[in-house]
C-alpha cells in the first residue's frame, strides 16, 4: 500500500511519519498503541502494535582508553584492603550490557557467556538501583562530556564493615563506566 497518512491513538508509545508513500514508525516508550494507514487510494489499514523491544542498552566500559574501572579502598587491615582490592577489579573486569526492555525491567547479560538475568531497575535523582539475581545495587550516576558515557559510583563501605567488623573499614566505593547505546532509528 502507498501510505497518504498514518495515525498513532499515543504519541507517547509511538510516533509515526510518511515520507514517499511509506510509512515510519518510531518506539518511544512500552506500551499498545493503534496505528491507522490510510493509502493513497483512500483504503485504510489498522493495526494494533505493542512495543516490547529493548529501548536501549548500556554496555560495560572495561577496557576503554579513558574510562577505566577504578576500586578506591582504605582499609586498616593491610590484607584485606588487598583482598577486597582484588575482588573488586576482578569484578569489575567482567563486561556486561543492560537491555532495559519497560519502566522497570531489563535484561542483564554477562559477557561473553550471555547468561541472561532477568533485572529491575529504578532510576530517580541520579540514583540507579539494579536489583539482578536477588542483590540490589545502588549506584550514584556520574555525567560527563561524553554524552554517552555514564559512570556509576557504587559506595560498599556499609556493606564491608559488615562484613568485617573491628578491621578498620573507612572506604570502600568503585566507579564502573557505561556506554549507553540507543537502537537505530
Amino acid at each position: 500500500m502507498q501510505v497518504a497518512s498514518v495515525t498513532v491513538s499515543d504519541n507517547k508509545v509511538l510516533t509515526a511519519s510518511v515520507t514517499g508513500g511509506k510509512a515510519f514508525l518510531k518506539t518511544v516508550e512500552a506500551g499498545g498503541v493503534d496505528v491507522e494507514f490510510t493509502g493513497i487510494d483512500g483504503r485504510k489499514e489498522k493495526l494494533r502494535v505493542w512495543v516490547r523491544v529493548p529501548f536501549y542498552m548500556w554496555r560495560s566500559l572495561v577496557n576503554h582508553a579513558t574510562y577505566k574501572p577504578q576500586v578506591k579502598v582504605k582499609i586498616a587491615d593491610a590484607a584485606l584492603s588487598a583482598a577486597v582490592t582484588k575482588e573488586l577489579t576482578e569484578k569489575l573486569a567482567k563486561p556486561y550490557y543492560i537491555n532495559f526492555r519497560n519502566e522497570d525491567s531489563a535484561w542483564y547479560f554477562n559477557i561473553p557467556e550471555t547468561q541472561r538475568f532477568t533485572a529491575w531497575y529504578s532510576y530517580k535523582d541520579l540514583r540507579f538501583i539494579l536489583k539482578v539475581n536477588g542483590e540490589t545495587n545502588e549506584y550514584k550516576v556520574l555525567t560527563h562530556k561524553d554524552r554517552k558515557i555514564l559512570g556509576l559510583e557504587q559506595d560498599l563501605t556499609t556493606r564491608y564493615q559488615a562484613l568485617h567488623p573491628g578491621k578498620g573499614v573507612e572506604l570502600v566505593v568503585t566507579v564502573e563506566y557505561v556506554q549507553d547505546q540507543l537502537p537505530p532509528g
